[in-house]
This record gives C-alpha cells, sequence and structure tokens, in this order.
C-alpha cells in the first residue's frame, strides 16, 4: 500500500519540469512510472521555485 501512494505521489511530481531532473534516474522514479505509465499534464520549468 505504500508503495502506491508514494508512487502516485512521485509520479505527480515528475510532471513539474524543475522536480522532473531531481526524480530521473533513480529508482522511486522508476517505480512511480512502472505504476503509473501514462500520467496526464506537465508544468513548465520556473512555475514552482526548488531550492537546488
Amino acid at each position: 500500500m505504500a508503495d502506491l501512494q508514494l508512487a502516485s505521489s512521485l509520479r505527480m511530481l515528475s510532471t513539474f519540469a524543475d522536480a522532473r531532473r531531481l526524480l530521473d534516474g533513480r529508482p522511486a522514479d522508476a517505480l512511480a512510472r512502472r505504476v503509473f505509465p501514462e500520467y496526464d499534464g506537465e508544468m513548465s520549468a520556473g512555475t514552482y521555485a526548488l531550492a537546488a
């Protein structure tokens, strides 16, 4: 159950261009994309400021 909850949150975060670079290539991102292969929407870079 926890995997499903984490995967849905991470998949949503991957729609943020600024957050995507922090997730790409990580095992958590692979899980999120395996559980939710199709996910509508995308936020362009700069929409939200993230600390790097």
